[in-house]
């Protein structure tokens, strides 16, 4: 299974990334790390800090140029999980990325730039991806009950998605913390933190997104 994850750098999407790989490692899944954000290759330098560490490696592929369409197809023979990381733009990885994949993750930050370019993100996907599941997860959420921004985001991207047959808004957010910038320096997944709330957070989004590939 192909899982891409499809967003601007700002909305903490390598984090999950490489969080989900490390998580679907912990579950004794096959996965493969696939860095094609060839501007950022983010990913890829996560992978070099964790080769440093006394923890265990990930198999990843990182794209340097132009990522080849049956090398992706390739390594989705070879493994169970292909997690895809690749830029929020209109490039031809990312678009080779989501016409493969079979399920997409958009990862949104609740703030006004993001909600706006939003519609442009989602066509980019349905374009490429026609009619397969698209999940969107908002992230960097702020802890303080008094702040509405999430709430408020959610609305929106309910309505944006609305005349969509295919996307979902994940009922699980992403509260912001300083962890998740953390681990991407320390060379780990989410799971390897010790923040139990993080911890949390995310163990509740693997377990919903993996309802929605499950179908």
């Amino acid at each position: 299974m192909i899982i891409t994850l499809y967003a601007s750098k700002s909305a903490s999407k390598t984090s999950l990334a490489v969080s989900m790989a490390v998580y679907l490692g912990q579950q004794k899944q096959r996965v493969v790390l696939a860095d094609v954000d060839v501007p950022q290759n983010s990913a890829h330098k996560w992978l070099k800090i964790r080769r440093s560490k006394p923890l265990p490696n990930q198999d990843w592929v990182q794209a340097t140029d132009f990522f080849d369409v049956e090398e992706l197809k390739g390594l989705n023979k070879e493994f169970k999980f292909v997690i895809v990381d690749c830029s929020g733009k209109a490039d031809l990885n990312s678009f080779n990325a989501i016409d493969l994949s079979d399920f997409l993750i958009v990862p949104v930050k609740p703030e006004s730039i993001t909600m706006m370019s939003l519609k442009e993100t989602l066509d980019n996907c349905i374009a490429y991806s026609k009619t397969k599941p698209v999940v969107i997860v908002i992230t960097n959420c702020s802890t303080h009950h008094l702040v509405t921004s999430t709430q408020d985001a959610k609305d929106i991207i309910l309505k944006v998605i609305n005349s969509y047959t295919n996307i979902t808004l994940a009922n699980t957010t992403i509260s912001e913390r300083k962890v998740w910038k953390d681990i991407v320096a320390e060379g780990k997944g989410i799971t390897e933190s010790k923040n139990k709330k993080a911890i949390l957070e995310f163990n509740n989004l693997m377990k919903e997104l993996a309802c929605h590939w499950s179908k």
